[in-house]
């Protein structure tokens, strides 16, 4: 199978070269690397270029520049959409991979023809104070043992692994692609695709170290309740794209359910939200707690119930 690897960057001239190293030190070199940038203000396109200039000067890695900013999940997805290899790899500006993790991920895929998508593990390491911590109850399910864990609507609607582990048939992403709506993350979208279609699985193996800092996307720090309201109105615009596809995929009434009991507590946030009754929030509690991501998700509604906003340390 031929292999892309997408990389998507954002002023990442601090770590991009470190990153491409890995790429290059891969024990199956993928075929075609192809890096978009998004309008970056810094050195990154520089190092980019100077990088295959003197690497892969021979077009099987490109780097293309964005006419206008994108946001990271369109770009990530265009990027790969544009890819010609059978499997497409996400690939964050700034982590490290292991050099094994093509070879291993791309021989499960051919092992395993009804998996569509394909995430892994990673290991987690701090670049600076401030930077976003993983929980560690999230790490302690990471095992390196091998075995390959199938998720669909039942056991895995909610993504359980970061974008930077994954792979994907690019027929499948071609399939899903029309379904996409704009703001969707890259990551979550296609995981929830292939969890309808239970062609969504994680091996168990330690691919990806991935750097955290301060810059990390998903960093945010400030959360008000403005802010959730908005993120309600999306999630319930991307859930009604998902319940389109499980319905063209002729989605088994008990997943159909699933996916229908995430639109009740969605207009239950944001009833909570707008009257502020605390009382809403323990039918959350009592109901709904199980379409929440982490627990923590669901006691910052309550917050936000009497406060404006939250500061995360």
């Amino acid at each position: 199978m031929k292999v892309s690897v997408s990389v998507a960057t954002y002023n990442g001239e601090r770590f991009l070269a470190d990153q491409l190293d890995t790429l290059r030190s891969q024990l199956q070199e993928p075929d075609e690397v192809v890096i978009t940038d998004d309008g970056s203000a810094d050195g990154t396109c520089a190092e980019a270029s100077a990088y295959i200039a003197r690497f892969h000067p021979d077009d099987s890695w490109k780097l293309i520049r964005n006419e206008e900013n994108k946001g990271y999940a369109r770009n990530f997805l265009e990027n790969c959409v544009a890819a010609t290899g059978d499997v497409v790899f996400f690939c964050d500006q700034d982590d490290l991979w292991e050099t094994d993790k093509i070879r291993t991920m791309v021989k499960t895929l051919e092992e395993h023809p009804e998996i569509d998508l394909l995430a892994s593990n990673l290991r987690p390491f701090y670049e600076e104070e401030g930077a976003r911590q993983f929980d560690d109850k999230v790490l302690a399910e990471m095992k390196d043992d091998g075995s390959v864990d199938r998720f669909n609507t039942a056991n895995g609607f909610h993504l359980k692994r970061s974008g930077c582990t994954m792979c994907f048939r690019h027929s499948f992403l071609d399939e899903v692609m029309p379904y996409w709506e704009p703001g969707w993350a890259h990551d979550e979208f296609l995981w929830k695709m292939a969890c309808v279609t239970d062609s969504c699985a994680i091996l168990q193996r330690f691919t990806t170290n991935r750097r955290m800092h301060s810059g990390n996307a998903t960093n945010i720090k400030k959360r008000t309740r403005d802010w959730r309201l908005r993120q309600l109105d999306d999630m319930a615009r991307w859930n009604a794209s998902l319940k389109r596809y499980a319905q063209d995929k002729r989605l088994s009434p008990e997943g159909m359910s699933r996916i229908e009991k995430f639109d009740e507590a969605l207009a239950l946030r944001k009833k909570l939200l707008t009257k502020r009754n605390p009382f809403l929030w323990l039918k959350l509690w009592r109901r709904y707690a199980d379409c929440y991501p982490r627990k923590k998700g669901l006691y910052l509604d309550l917050y936000l119930v009497f406060f404006k906003e939250s500061h995360r340390n």
